[in-house]
């Protein structure tokens, strides 16, 4: 690999990381992560009733965090339980609420 294209490549890193942050950055989305962190694994009813916001918003930043591959969702039966899918958001999200 050439200068130019460890450049490039550094360059995408950075904006890979910054989108990760990004979506991370949002107030509710960061309140998800938490309860995430803290129990395994929770499904949308769950976050609908210990945080104050309605069912289509946890589903809309369930889907943010979903695109951007930092939780997944397995199903078991008719729900849908979310976790935390990559290891360095967990290590992370570790260390900020220390």
């Amino acid at each position: 690999m050439n200068k130019t294209q460890e450049q490039l490549a550094h360059k995408e890193e950075i904006r890979l990381k910054a989108e990760l942050f990004k979506a991370m950055g949002n107030p509710i989305r960061l309140c998800i992560l938490q309860k995430l962190l803290e129990r395994g694994s929770c499904t949308v009813s769950y976050f609908t009733s210990s945080m104050d916001a309605s069912q289509s918003t946890i589903s809309q930043h369930l889907g943010k965090l979903k695109a951007q591959n930092i939780v997944d969702v397995r199903k078991e039966g008719t729900s849908g339980h979310y976790y935390i899918r990559d290891a360095f958001v967990e290590k992370m999200l570790k260390l900020a609420f220390e």
